[in-house]
């Protein structure tokens, strides 16, 4: 699993299209062996997804980020409250 993460990492931080046909199955791997590295990509899509929506309003937006946030914080994983505790601080 250290060797499979190992790898991964350097394209774990990308959007899937991005990542090489041939690091694809590393990633897949790492996020089937490790569960908070599954929810960290998992919530990073979502909050991608968020950001590239065209459709939602500004005050659906506002909301999506608040249960998105609501979910890092609860989460049990360090960077994603962290994350989540910069976001909210900035949109202050």
């Amino acid at each position: 699993t250290d060797s499979v993460l190992r790898a991964a990492r350097r394209w774990m931080h990308r959007d899937i299209e991005k990542i090489p046909a041939n690091a694809r199955n590393l990633v897949e791997q790492a996020r089937a062996a490790l569960p908070q590295a599954d929810t960290m990509v998992r919530m990073r899509e979502e909050l991608r997804q968020f950001w590239l929506s065209t459709h939602r309003t500004r005050e659906q937006l506002a909301a999506d980020l608040q249960a998105w946030c609501r979910q890092a914080e609860g989460s049990g994983i360090t960077a994603l409250r962290d994350f989540s505790m910069r976001l909210r601080a900035a949109r202050s």
